[in-house]
């Protein structure tokens, strides 16, 4: 059975992160030409037979495709690249269990999830869920009811986040899986903010099978963009005549990007985002700046503010 990794305690978790990012630069990336309409789209890592491989999503508004792209260390000259498939150029937030990634596609008023399994070296799409909403971005995560283990799904219309679980069966392959709907939840309703664009998501279970929802958004004007985490701890009732969710406010924390190109166009949370769980770093939330740019080697800002560092680094 296909889980994902748990945090002992969410909340302090999320209270450890330092608001101050690393700054991680990408090097020897593809490149696209469409820098000025299309640009990064979803972020995250994925741990593969030990390996921690990086997975990016850039969307294209001259073809009818986009991209996923693999990447195992940030500077190394390999990496893999895959288009989407056909009339899906919009792949957007994506986060891992295990070796599969779901990926959030989006083609207004209706969107699609993804499945990638990242282990294979062509990087399959080994199902598709499809949905009658908008989607920037999803999360996936599990957790035990009733003895069996359940996943859920949330897919972010931005601000409205969409709740999924899947069903009651003995089927185990979680690319199998049929998700049925949970509840909705706005996400501005606990972040108080009129504008605020919530572009990533992420789901998280501690060991006390408690489920977290974290938001990442960006505030912004015409100059810049100030980037916030919000942490929702998510209620499930799962009923025979009414299921629903409820959110429960945790913590608004406001995290400041370092080393990257100053301006909108630098790293935000309005670009490539994502949230995972690192058995080494513990909770973590990276986010991207908006391009590849073509200087010396195709490269790319990020950043990471993780829950401790790596061991190497203390």
């Amino acid at each position: 059975m296909l889980k994902s990794i748990k945090l002992d305690n969410v909340p302090q978790s999320f209270a450890k992160i330092d608001p101050d990012g690393k700054y991680v630069l990408y090097e020897h990336l593809p490149y696209y030409a469409d820098i000025i309409s299309s640009h990064i789209q979803g972020f995250t890592k994925v741990y593969v037979n030990g390996e921690e491989y990086s997975l990016l999503t850039h969307d294209s508004n001259i073809t009818k495709y986009g991209w996923i792209i693999r990447k195992l260390k940030p500077t190394a000259e390999e990496y893999k690249e895959r288009r989407t498939p056909s009339k899906l150029q919009h792949p957007a937030g994506m986060q891992a269990i295990g070796q599969y990634v779901f990926v959030a596609c989006e083609y207004k008023p209706r969107s699609s999830v993804l499945i990638y399994d990242v282990s294979q070296e062509d990087l399959p799409v080994i199902s598709v869920k499809n949905f009658g909403h908008a989607a920037s971005s999803c999360g996936i995560t599990d957790f035990e009811y009733n003895g069996k283990t359940r996943y859920i799904l949330v897919v972010n219309s931005n601000p409205e986040c969409h709740f999924y679980i899947s069903e009651d069966s003995e089927t185990t392959d979680i690319t199998e899986i049929n998700f049925v709907k949970l509840g909705e939840l706005n996400l501005k309703t606990h972040s108080k903010g009129e504008k605020d664009d919530f572009e990533g998501i992420g789901l998280v279970t501690d060991q006390k099978n408690n489920v977290f929802l974290i938001a990442l958004f960006s505030r912004g004007d015409h100059l810049t963009y100030g980037d916030f985490a919000m942490l929702l701890g998510i209620e499930i009732n799962i009923s025979d005549q009414n299921n629903s969710i409820k959110g429960v406010h945790y913590e608004t924390k406001h995290l400041t990007s370092r080393g990257s190109i100053a301006g909108v166009d630098g790293v935000h949370f309005r670009w490539g985002t994502g949230v995972y769980v690192s058995e080494q770093e513990g909770l973590c939330i990276v986010a991207t700046s908006r391009n590849i740019l073509s200087r010396a080697g195709n490269k790319l800002d990020t950043n990471i503010w993780a829950e401790r560092p790596k061991p190497s680094e203390v």
